[in-house]
This record gives C-alpha cells, structure tokens and sequence, in this order.
C-alpha cells in the first residue's frame, strides 16, 4: 500500500492542463476583456466631457459601473483559467 500511496500523490500534484473547451473560453475572455477595455476608457472619456449635463453624466455612471462589474467577473475567470494553464506549463 506504501508504493500505490507514493504514486497516487505524485500523480495528484501533477496540474492539470486545460481542456479544449477551456482554451476557447480563455480566448473569448480576453477579447471580451479587451472590448470592455476599450468600453471603460470611451465612457471615462464622455464622463470627463459631459460638463454639467447631470443627466448624461448619471446614465454615463451607471452604464461605467456596470461595465466595470462585467470586467471584473471576466478577470476573475481568466485569472482561474491562466492559472491553470501556467500550471501545466
């Protein structure tokens, strides 16, 4: 039993590489990630501009406030998948 539990545990700190289905989503997360991006500095942009339309510069918020809660759910799950990925490495 001492040999099968020397073997059982290199194998278990082997990491694991990701699955196809994973590399395409990890993909897909940085392009979508790269878009938002993008979308974050356009509404900074229309914010620092807006002067004193209250209105326009509440409806720029809050579409920034949720753009940035899209990003950060994104980098949570691309962190999850590099870090599998870099662990295969």
């Amino acid at each position: 039993m001492a040999s099968g539990g020397a073997g059982e545990t290199r194998q278990r700190a082997r990491p694991r590489k990701l699955t196809w289905s994973e590399q395409q989503e990890l993909v897909q997360l940085e392009a979508r990630l790269e878009a938002l991006e993008s979308e974050r500095r356009e509404l900074q942009g229309q914010i620092n501009r807006s002067g004193d339309d209250y209105r326009q510069l509440q409806a720029l918020a809050e579409q920034l406030q949720t753009v940035e809660a899209e990003l950060e759910t994104i980098s949570e799950r691309w962190l999850e998948l590099a870090e599998v990925g870099e662990g295969a490495s």
